[in-house]
């Protein structure tokens, strides 16, 4: 995990060399070769090479284009798969093999989405070839030995020519690549100069039918604001930045009580509608740009604002000078490219094929998510995997039971769902009675609201029942009810209990519901279905269950799979360590830097507030000490070598804690359960020098905190120390501690 300061440094030129190609186009030869094709441009040597030595190629009506501008060699697709990575690499994460996560794409993602954005490129080759669409070469090289010294000649030249080097093994074949880069770029503006017309109306006409939205995505301010806690105060601190007795920055850093804002001299950065509460947020768009604003006051106190730049538009031409324009322009450019691209490859009868396995098999799955068929993918793929009963069978690859335990442990989630919702409409046919099970959805709502409102008007609250005159021989009050009621009063004449009477209401409104999405509904086709369902749940986790554990033994260090193994297996040992192993190293990377953890716990407090600490720290490491005591160092039966690995992961944690910027209080809890396990260790290695060196250690520095906290209580006439991170030590019977948080809603 990096900080601000360090991605800033990570940000050399280098970082976007690479990432300006991203390394999707045609390579050089084939495309010089190609546009020079009829100047007896030869490249005998490439065109020897085989179709075979290809990771994929185009076809047409089915049949291999046999020009080889139009395959994808194998050595390029390599190069460009391994530069992407290493973009990645350079960014401090390194992708998956298999499993994508929220923000970094799997190596197979990568690899499909490389050769089907190098195929598509070649579909608009072939059209620019066809229609005299191609760029010039000359200008295109004179381009791309530009853009190289404009690398190679700045402040930073020799460290990325190394780069350069490094990455792609010379200048000339990074020139080469840039220039790849910059053809498809000029054929993609040529071909939309040629297929696209009227963008700029459909732009305006884009504008005119989504104004509202627009204006709420990309209306935008960047302020800084100082807050107080009375109107008295802010209008002192006005005047002395009007006088110029003191900068914005400089009052924001001294007199605001948003601690988050005030460190960044009151910044609060760029905000759009609906991301501020309402009287801050109409004061920021209105307010002129450069000038302190009055006192604005919020449910926080008293803002003083100090609008730096905003962006609002309230007609087309002004929309037209904003980013956003450009945007959508490029947004609905990229529509009407693909959708013409789409329509040119079904007319032109144009296709590909595959050379390599994974992308056989990704490109299937990739199919069936655009189709919205992807059960009938994993049904195939469940017959391949388990060609008789439960013995399962893993040929050429992995990617088949990886996506077919993506996809089932999604299928079970959806069939769970199902069952419950089943188990629910079994239910309500048990408890409501056949004849007020028939009522309408508008009738249920109706009786609903009359007993809502009766609950409000005729009881309290230690007395729900309806009002003794309403009954079914109540003439008068039964004359001013809506009809359905008095039949729901005869339907159920003891049925008295308004609370009751809603309920059921409720599950009339909700059968109706499962009516439109299951369709006809009785309490026989209800246990059908669940027999039908629990079966077919039994059959497919048990399926799920044994490619889940061969993916385990097969590949132990994939984060991943060790998740789904956890889940089916909670309370194996090996398993429990290895999922919390993998948990704390997304926790460690935060706490085992104190810029770092600074960082995160300023960041999340922008939405958790005080529970930030708890929801990023603290609760997940009481969680990890609960599971790793109760399962693994507390049973008598567990490995000693996995009771050591799992106390030296809590030994790390409390030991990071510990060397965090905290109160005395707190690092004092955190030292204590520092020493508690390494206690626990010294059990299991009795004698050990280094760990008694460690217990010391630990013993000194808890000596040093208790005469620190000494002389603090004695400065405060012996008040105690309130930790305002609402963390208490709990000491067990054993006299033992661990860490209490508390409870969440106490922190203030």
């Amino acid at each position: 995990m990096f900080s601000h300061e360090t991605m800033k440094k990570i940000t050399k030129p280098v970082i976007w060399i690479i990432a300006i190609l991203f390394i999707a186009g045609v390579v050089w030869w084939s495309i010089a070769s190609f546009i020079f094709q009829d100047q007896e441009v030869k490249q005998e040597e490439e065109l020897q090479k085989s179709i075979t030595e290809t990771a994929a190629y185009l076809t047409k009506d089915g049949t291999p284009i046999d020009n080889p501008t139009y395959w994808v060699y194998n050595s390029d697709y390599e190069s460009a798969v391994r530069n992407n990575i290493a973009y990645y690499e350079n960014q401090g994460v390194t992708p998956d093999p298999y499993f994508s996560s929220s923000n970094v794409p799997s190596e197979i993602e990568i690899r499909y989405n490389i050769v089907s954005t190098d195929l598509n490129d070649k579909v608009m080759l072939y059209y620019a070839s066809e229609t005299d669409l191609l760029p010039d070469l000359n200008a295109v090289e004179t381009e791309a030995a530009s853009t190289l010294n404009s690398y190679i000649e700045g402040e930073n030249g020799d460290y990325v020519k190394q780069q350069i080097i490094y990455l792609y093994g010379s200048l000339d074949n990074f020139k080469n690549q840039i220039a790849s880069s910059i053809t498809m770029q000029k054929v993609v503006e040529n071909i939309e100069n040629n297929v696209i017309k009227d963008l700029e109306e459909k732009v305006e006409n884009y504008y005119n039918g989504n104004l509202d939205q627009l204006k709420s995505k990309y209306e935008k301010v960047t302020a800084s604001h100082i807050l107080v806690d009375n109107e008295a105060s802010a209008t002192e601190i006005k005047e002395k930045i009007d006088n110029g007795e003191l900068t914005f920055t400089e009052a924001a850093s001294e007199f605001s009580i948003d601690a988050g804002s005030a460190a960044a001299g009151g910044s609060v950065g760029s905000f759009g509608k609906g991301q501020m509460v309402e009287p801050f947020e109409n004061a920021a768009f209105t307010q002129e740009i450069g000038v302190v604003s009055d006192p604005v006051k919020t449910d926080y106190g008293y803002h003083l604002i100090l609008v730096e730049d905003r962006t609002t538009f309230d007609s087309f031409d002004e929309f037209k000078n904003t980013d956003a324009y450009t945007e959508i322009k490029n947004q609905l450019m990229n529509e009407e490219l693909d959708a013409w691209l789409k329509e040119y490859k079904k007319t032109e009868g144009f296709g590909y094929d595959l050379n390599d396995v994974d992308l056989v098999v990704y490109d299937k799955y990739n199919k069936a998510v655009e189709s919205n068929d992807t059960e009938e993918f994993r049904l195939d793929i469940q017959a391949e995997l388990f060609p008789e009963a439960t013995d399962l069978v893993i040929s050429d690859s992995y990617l088949p039971p990886i996506l077919y335990t993506q996809l089932t442990d999604t299928y079970i989630k959806g069939q769970e769902s199902t069952i419950s919702g089943y188990e629910d409409i079994k239910d309500i046919y048990e408890t409501v009675p056949s004849t007020v099970i028939s009522l309408s959805t508008e009738e249920a709502d109706e009786v609903y609201d009359y007993y809502t409102n009766l609950n409000t008007e005729n009881t309290t609250d230690d007395q729900k029942t309806v009002d003794a005159s309403v009954t079914a021989d109540s003439t008068s009050q039964t004359e001013e009810i809506p009809e359905i009621i008095g039949e729901i009063i005869k339907i159920t004449p003891d049925a008295t209990q308004i609370d009751g009477i809603k309920k059921m209401m409720l599950k009339v409104k909700r059968l109706r519901g499962y009516e439109e999405d299951y369709g006809e509904l009785s309490p026989t086709i209800a246990d059908e279905k669940l027999e039908e369902l629990n079966s077919d749940l039994d059959k497919t986790k048990t399926y799920f269950d044994l490619v889940v554990e061969k993916l385990y033994q097969d590949m132990p260090n994939s984060t991943e799979v060790v998740r789904y193994m956890y889940n089916i297996e909670p309370d194996n040992p090996q398993v429990v360590y290895d999922y919390y192993s993998d948990s704390y190293d997304s926790i460690k990377a935060i706490i085992s830097n104190p810029s770092t953890y600074e960082y995160y716990l300023q960041y999340y407090q922008q939405y958790l507030g005080a529970q930030a600490r708890s929801y990023l720290i603290d609760y997940p490491i009481q969680n990890m000490e609960l599971e790793l005591n109760n399962k693994i160092i507390e049973p008598t039966d567990t490995s000693t070598d996995l009771k050591v690995a799992a106390i030296y992961i809590m030994i790390d944690a409390y030991q990071s804690l510990s060397n965090l910027p905290v109160n005395p209080e707190m690092q004092q809890l955190y030292l204590y359960g520092e020493k508690r396990y390494l206690e626990e260790l010294e059990k299991l290695m009795p004698g050990d020098e280094n760990i008694l060196d460690e217990i010391n250690a630990v013993d000194y520095l808890l000596t040093d905190l208790a005469s620190q906290l000494t002389v603090q209580n004695d400065t405060n006439d012996a008040s105690p120390a309130v930790s305002n991170d609402n963390t208490t030590l709990d000491v067990s019977s054993d006299g033992s501690e661990t860490l209490d948080t508390g409870d969440a809603t106490d922190n203030n």
